[in-house]
C-alpha cells in the first residue's frame, strides 16, 4: 500500500466521524480536514486549534528528520504498527506529516492562481477518474505511483508554476527536512506561533493563558504504574536521555520523594535551569539512580494566531 493511496485518506469523502462541538474524532483531526468547519460542525478558532496540535506533534519528534512522509507510509505494517521504544526518534506518522503535505500543495496552488486551483479539484478528479468511471461492476483502477502528482500538475499550465509545485510535492512527501510555510500561511493570513508548554501534557494548538513557571519537560513521556511513573518513551538529545534513563524504567522518587506520574512534574518545580536533581527509579528489579539536570525551558509548542481575518475565511471556505 502505497502513499499515494493513502493520500485519498485526507479528503472528507473518505472519512467517517461524529462529531458536536465537544468532541471530534481523532481520525478527522489527522486528516487536516475542513470538512467539519465547512458544513458549520466546527468554529474557525476549533480548526485552527487542530492544525496547531498537528504541526505540535510532528515537529515534537526526532522521527520527522529521519523518515518522509511516503516512506512511513511504504513502512506503514512493519514500523508504523509495529511501533517500540524508539520509535518518536526513528519513525513519523504518515497521516499527520501527509496531512501537512497536503496542506502545503493546496496552498502552494491557491498561492500561485489566487485561490483559483487547490486540493479539492485534485481530488475530484480522482474520484472521478478512480472511481465513478468504474463500469460492469469492475472493481475501480488503482492510482498509479505517478497519478497524484500528474493531477497536480495537470491543474496548472505554466510551465514555472509546474516546476515550482513539483519542486514543493518533493520536498514535502519525500524529504525530511523541515519545510518553511511561512509564505504560504502568510498567504492565507496565519502565523505559525512557538511556545515553551503550559504543562508537560500540553499538545499545544493553543496560546498559553498561563504565565506561572512550568518546569521543563525532561524529555520522557510517562505512564501510570503501582511503583511510580514508568517511562514510556524517551527523546534522543534531551535531558532524559542525557541522564541515562530508559523506557521501561519505572522512577520511584525525585529528591528523595516518593514520585508519580500525577506528582512527578511539581516534584521538579522547586528546581531551575542547572540543577542537578538525583532521580531513583527501577531498571526491571535493579535499583538504579540517576543524576539528572535540568534544562532551560525551551519551546516545542505550537498554535496558529490570525493575521488576516478576510484572507483566512476565504481559504477555510473554499
Amino acid at each position: 500500500c502505497t502513499f499515494y493511496s493513502k493520500i485519498l485518506l485526507f479528503d472528507s469523502r473518505f472519512i467517517s466521524v461524529s462529531a458536536s462541538k465537544e468532541s471530534i474524532s481523532l481520525r478527522c483531526v489527522d486528516s487536516l480536514t475542513l470538512f467539519l468547519y465547512r458544513h458549520f460542525a466546527i468554529s474557525e478558532s476549533q480548526y485552527l486549534h487542530f492544525l496547531g496540535k498537528v504541526f505540535t506533534r510532528v515537529l515534537r519528534g526526532a522521527g520527522r528528520q529521519i523518515q518522509s512522509a511516503a516512506e512511513s507510509s511504504f513502512d506503514t505494517w512493519t514500523k508504523f504498527y509495529k511501533q517500540d521504544e524508539n520509535a518518536t526518534n526513528a519513525i513519523v506518522s504518515y497521516y499527520v506529516k501527509g496531512a501537512m503535505a497536503i496542506l502545503a500543495i493546496d496552498l502552494k496552488l491557491r498561492s500561485l492562481s489566487d485561490h483559483q486551483v487547490n486540493f479539492d479539484q485534485v481530488m475530484k478528479i480522482l474520484w472521478k477518474t478512480y472511481l465513478d468511471e468504474t463500469k460492469d461492476g469492475a472493481l475501480p483502477k488503482g492510482v498509479s505511483e505517478e497519478g497524484i502528482q500528474t493531477t497536480v500538475l495537470g491543474l496548472l499550465s505554466d510551465e514555472k508554476d509546474r516546476n515550482e509545485v513539483s519542486q514543493l510535492m518533493d520536498q514535502v512527501l519525500f524529504g525530511t527536512a523541515d519545510f518553511d510555510y511561512k509564505a504560504l500561511f502568510d498567504f492565507v493570513g496565519i502565523k505559525l506561533e512557538k511556545r515553551s508548554r503550559s504543562k508537560w501534557a500540553d499538545l499545544g494548538g493553543k496560546e498559553s493563558s498561563s504565565q506561572d513557571y512550568v518546569a521543563p519537560w525532561l524529555g520522557a513521556n510517562l505512564a501510570a504504574n503501582s511503583l511510580g511513573a514508568k517511562v514510556v518513551n524517551v527523546a534522543i538529545g534531551k535531558t532524559a536521555s542525557d541522564a541515562g534513563i530508559s523506557a521501561g524504567d519505572v522512577i520511584i522518587a525525585v529528591d528523595g520523594i516518593k514520585a508519580s506520574k500525577d506528582n512527578i512534574e511539581k516534584l521538579f518545580m522547586p528546581f531551575k535551569s542547572g540543577d542537578k536533581v538525583e532521580v531513583v527509579a527501577f531498571r526491571e528489579d535493579v535499583l538504579m539512580t540517576f543524576e539528572v539536570t535540568v534544562p532551560e525551558i525551551f519551546e516545542d509548542t505550537y498554535y496558529f494566531s490570525v493575521e488576516d481575518e478576510a484572507k483566512l475565511k476565504r481559504w477555510l471556505q473554499g
